[in-house]
């Protein structure tokens, strides 16, 4: 099973990734920062040091994500039995999957994110988590297709490139990505979506080497991070014509410029 095979290359103890600041400080585990992504802030992980995979982590959230050369994972606290495994529901409207969760070393849990339920966190607005007759908790998943993409990019650099290690003195907080703007994009509040009722579906075809986030310029003229796509991906939405569209890298450069929706279909292919 990929997820064991996950868990015990790593060793229990690596594989965990807890809330920040708290649980991620295991012995054999250096969390090395990595980079910003939204509020999510994400770490290269060396085991006896040696590169393993790349975490994230939201203070606003009861999950981690990461991700390796086996794949995503999700990590959480698990029930206080402490089972050896255990099944629960992640629903991401109007989709429910059935996940199985593995131990770590300290009692927390793992699953593997299949395609699916990956591409569902990356569309999704908010994920709820219960067991059956159990209670429903249910978080945001703003900024988690920035925190994926840039987990991404940190397992193909293997760790490296990111921010520098923290030194004796904190470093200046790191921009978000959703805020950076840059090369082909317009001035802060330069566009802003007008209150079209006219429905219009757009498809974003990613044509470029990298990885590019979708956002939707809204009512105030601030962007909002709708979908991503990886190389060679499309993002489909349902949005009202007249109303403005960017695809952006984590470097802040906007690919194609402002996409401006019309009444029906569109098709933006950037690259």
């Amino acid at each position: 099973m990929k997820i064991w095979k996950l868990i015990t290359s790593f060793g229990f103890a690596a594989a965990l990734a807890g809330s920040a600041g708290t649980a991620l400080a295991q012995a054999a585990d250096e969390y090395i920062p990595y980079g910003q992504a939204r509020d999510w802030a994400v770490s290269a992980v060396k085991v006896e040091g040696t590169f393993a995979r790349c975490a994230a982590e939201n203070p606003n959230v009861g999950f981690a994500l990461e991700n390796s050369t086996e794949g995503y994972t999700l990590i959480l606290s698990g029930p206080p039995s402490n089972p050896t495994e255990y099944k629960a529901y992640l629903d991401i409207s109007p989709k429910s999957f059935s996940v199985t969760f593995y131990p770590t070393a300290d009692g927390r849990y793992i699953t593997f994110l299949e395609p699916k339920l990956l591409n569902a966190i990356k569309g999704g607005q908010k994920i709820a988590y219960y067991m059956d007759g159990g209670e429903v908790t249910v978080w945001p998943l703003a900024g988690a297709t920035a925190a994926l993409l840039k987990l991404q990019e940190c397992v193909e650099r293997g760790g490296e490139g990111g921010i520098a290690a923290p030194a004796a003195v904190a470093p200046a907080p790191v921009e978000s990505d959703a805020a950076r703007l840059g090369a082909g994009c317009p001035a802060p509040g330069a566009q802003i979506s007008p209150r079209s009722t006219t429905p219009a579906k757009a498809t974003f075809v990613n044509k470029s080497d990298q990885a590019v986030s979708i956002y939707w310029i809204d009512f105030k003229g601030q962007i909002q991070e709708m979908g991503a796509t990886l190389p060679g991906e499309t993002f489909e939405a349902k949005t009202f014509a007249g109303h403005f569209w960017l695809a952006k890298d984590f470097d802040g450069k906007c690919h194609g410029g402002i996409f401006t929706a019309v009444p029906g279909q569109n098709r933006f292919v950037f690259d």
